[in-house]
């Protein structure tokens, strides 16, 4: 039997710092507001007859029912992060690192959206771990001309625009260049790191094996420093390992009684069987719901003795929250599909959410840039308890007193 839990991670207080700060940079802004009417006076008519409204209720029907004839930001004067007569705006360091603006600054013909995909793998880096955020090795240190040069200064330019320059201290290394020591604070710089932290230990007092899924190598690196620190016997398996390694760490797992394997999500074979293991934590959040579900079956197919546990990490209010929503939305659309229409099912099926994809008029609670871009942790209002009781576990969120 597989037991699937999904674990809502309360960010540390660095990451919701940090996690703000992003969102105030002209990047985010651009984006978030890029269909909201644009303030420059085209839109006179509508701000009149707006302003005198009282509730939001009734300015978000307003909205609704003027949405044809309204001028959006991303039409009019905000297509690019510019600062009226001194020009793009330097703190805009994804606009100006594109591809297709890095020459002469000039908007292209998907301006704003064209650095949505950055500016989201921005918000997932903070929201996963803060580290993510720093460079691993200053520019100097690779070869002139070379393409890893130049990524590692773009990779400086971004840091120190979303890493404000009072919170470095608090950082790995104290600067912008991430520091590779199993002694880091992991606890402040990622909230899921205090969840991996009891869930461990609690596997351990049970004797259990346990795989660890990361979509990124760099995920893996900050994992394993913080698995190093606490001494727990583990493999390791990403996308550079040879194939032949691969056949090798699979064997060991096997043969041994290694605590914890740790992989990269993205680089599994089909054949990979490791059933020793009963428990599966996942890291971080994917789009596609299907590459989850294949780093569960890793465990729980053909051979597998005992019940296994899933645990999946969301970082909560975050854009990982959002991304398990779309996984949750992609997932009921395919029961939807597969479901036979004569037995009844299909009218049994609840509708969970508002949003309905590629509908620019239903975007709901789930599409939109507005929704990626917001950041829902609501301060002082609930805390987080976390149970961990792994023939029970749950996640308790309990009001302040």
């Amino acid at each position: 039997m597989k037991d699937e839990r999904v674990v809502f991670c309360e960010p540390s207080e660095l990451q919701k710092q940090i996690y703000r700060h992003i969102l105030k940079q002209p990047d985010f802004v651009l984006l978030s507001q890029a269909n909201a009417p644009c303030e420059c006076g085209v839109n006179q008519k509508f701000f009149l007859e707006y302003q005198h409204l009282a509730s939001l209720e009734e300015r978000i029907e307003y909205q609704r029912r003027n949405k044809d004839s309204v001028i959006t930001r991303r039409q009019c004067c905000h297509k690019t992060p510019t600062i009226p007569g001194e020009g793009i705006d330097p703190r805009a360091v994804l606009w100006r690192q594109h591809e297709e603006h890095s020459e002469d600054l000039v908007e292209c013909m998907r301006c704003p959206y064209c650095i949505s995909f950055n500016a989201l793998h921005i918000l997932y880096k903070c929201s996963s771990h803060v580290g993510l955020l720093q460079l691993e090795k200053m520019p100097e240190h690779y070869p002139v001309g070379s393409k890893a040069r130049k990524e590692a200064h773009k990779a400086l330019a971004r840091a120190k625009v979303f890493l404000p320059p009072e919170i470095l201290h608090q950082l790995p290394g104290g600067s912008y260049i991430r520091e590779s020591s199993i002694m880091n604070d992991h606890f402040s710089l990622s909230g899921k790191m205090i969840v991996v932290d009891k869930l461990l230990k609690a596997i351990k007092l049970q004797q259990g094996r346990v795989l660890l899924f990361a979509e990124s190598t760099q995920s893996l690196d900050l994992i394993e420093n913080f698995i190093k620190s606490e001494g727990y016997d583990h493999l390791r398996m990403d996308g550079t390992t040879t194939t032949t390694r691969r056949e090798e760490l699979v064997q060991e797992f096997a043969n041994s009684n290694t605590f914890l394997f740790l992989l990269s999500t993205k680089a599994m074979g089909l054949g990979l069987n490791l059933t020793q293991a009963n428990f599966v934590i996942i890291w971080d959040v994917s789009w596609n719901p299907s590459s989850d579900a294949q780093a569960q079956d890793r465990a729980f197919r053909i051979g597998q003795k005992r019940d296994v546990k899933v645990f999946r990490l969301v970082s909560r209010g975050t854009i990982e929250e959002l991304k398990y929503l779309r996984q949750v939305y992609k997932t009921q659309l395919t029961q939807e599909t597969i479901v036979d229409p004569n037995d009844g099912d299909r009218e049994k099926s609840a509708r969970l959410f508002r949003g309905v994809a590629g509908d620019k008029d239903r975007k709901g609670e789930l599409f939109g840039f507005a929704n990626l871009f917001k950041f829902k942790v609501c301060e002082g209002c609930f805390k987080v308890v976390y149970y961990i009781d792994l023939d029970n576990t749950c996640l308790v969120s309990t009001p302040l007193s």
